[in-house]
């Protein structure tokens, strides 16, 4: 019996698997225009003398990410860790700079979301991002 290999996938087909979720992503039918901002860390290199305060200049994409709306069901056998109208986004990695983390912020038509949790695929491909509106 041989063993496992380590990553279930050759280089090569976790390329076509890519290309099949970025046409998902990319199909204008399921997806949404979102602009996700991270925050910048507070490190005093962008220090404003008329307010004694830190500008929080975000790093921003504007990405196109296929969305749902969490259902009562769903919130209620979620044991507490969605609510009813959270948005779930599936993002492609390559889309953000960086991992999600509750300090983000998603803004879809005008409205912003406060990002309050994450998963990642086993594949490394995708982050599922919850969001629920500030």
């Amino acid at each position: 019996m041989r063993a496992p290999r380590a990553d279930p996938l050759t280089a090569f087909e976790k390329s076509e698997l890519l290309a099949s979720v970025r046409d998902i992503i990319d199909d204008e039918q399921v997806r949404v225009s979102i602009t996700y901002a991270i925050p910048t860390v507070l490190d005093g290199t962008n220090y404003v003398v008329a307010t004694g305060l830190q500008a929080r200049n975000p790093t921003t994409a504007i990405i196109n990410a296929p969305r749902r709306v969490v259902s009562v069901t769903e919130a209620a056998a979620s044991g507490g860790k969605l609510q009813i109208g959270d948005r779930l986004y599936v993002i492609d990695q390559a889309d953000l700079s960086a991992t999600p983390t509750t300090n983000d912020r998603i803004t879809e038509s005008s409205v912003v979301y406060a990002v309050v949790r994450y998963t990642q695929d086993p594949l490394d491909m995708i982050y599922v991002v919850t969001a629920r509106k500030l």
